[in-house]
């Protein structure tokens, strides 16, 4: 099988004189030295050795067929941390023995996407890291390497504003908001909704909030931690939640 490594070519004369090497497609093979065989493709050559003679010995020769076929490679993948949703994008590591590039792709876009060799969090969740090398004209497919992530909730009730003035939670694809303070009872205000990069992904303006009933807010394709703002006037009121 094709490999990085050369290996020594072994041969000897009844003579005990000296013996070269010859391969007959330089594509697959090249003699280097008087005795390394090194691999430079996949197929066929026929390796000569060769023993010129002298005035006491005639010439001699033998001949092998060396057939050369894809290598093997393998995947070494560092460790993936297990970090929480709030974690900042971190890269992956990994090398095949072949010298090619790896790639990379998560299971679960929900909770993990990978860009190159960058890993974003979306979400809490499970989802499989996959590191693969597809091959190439002298190597197999690597066998996948999988890695589990996990992201957990850690920091997701952390607030910046106190719990008794509204309860902000996510269920069912969507997110509800319910005024718990009096005197923003019958008010009308601004909700913002920031992804984790602090981009707007959603504005809703003169939005009246009242104890007696929950603010309804359709998810759609949100899915992982986002910022809700609360604003009225010169007052602001952020508080983090996880879309499911």
């Amino acid at each position: 099988k094709y490999s990085l490594q050369a290996f020594t070519l072994s041969a000897s004369a009844t003579s005990g004189l000296g013996i070269t090497f010859a391969s007959s497609d330089p594509a697959v093979a090249v003699i280097t030295g008087s005795r390394n065989c090194n691999f430079r493709g996949v197929g066929t050559s026929v390796i000569t050795a060769r023993q010129a003679g002298n005035a006491t010995y005639a010439p001699a020769r033998y001949i092998r067929t060396l057939t050369v076929s894809k290598g093997d490679q393998t995947i070494t993948f560092g460790e993936i941390p297990s970090p929480g949703v709030e974690y900042p994008d971190f890269e992956l590591e990994a090398e095949a023995s072949s010298g090619l590039p790896v790639s990379f792709s998560s299971s679960d876009p929900g909770v993990a996407t990978v860009v190159g060799s960058v890993v974003h969090i979306t979400g809490i969740g499970t989802t499989m890291i996959t590191a693969s090398q597809a091959g190439s004209e002298l190597w197999n497919p690597a066998e996948d390497v999988q890695q589990e992530l996990v992201v957990t909730a850690t920091g997701i009730d952390d607030t910046f504003a106190p719990e008794n003035i509204f309860n902000i939670y996510s269920a069912a694809n969507r997110i509800y908001i319910q005024t718990l303070e009096n005197e923003w009872e019958g008010k009308r205000g601004t909700i913002t909704i920031f992804d984790i990069t602090g981009k707007a992904v959603s504005i809703l303006d003169n939005i009246e909030f009242s104890g007696n009933s929950r603010i309804e807010i359709p998810a759609g394709d949100l899915k992982g931690l986002y910022v809700i703002e609360i604003r009225k006037g010169t007052v602001k009121i952020t508080k983090k939640v996880v879309v499911r």
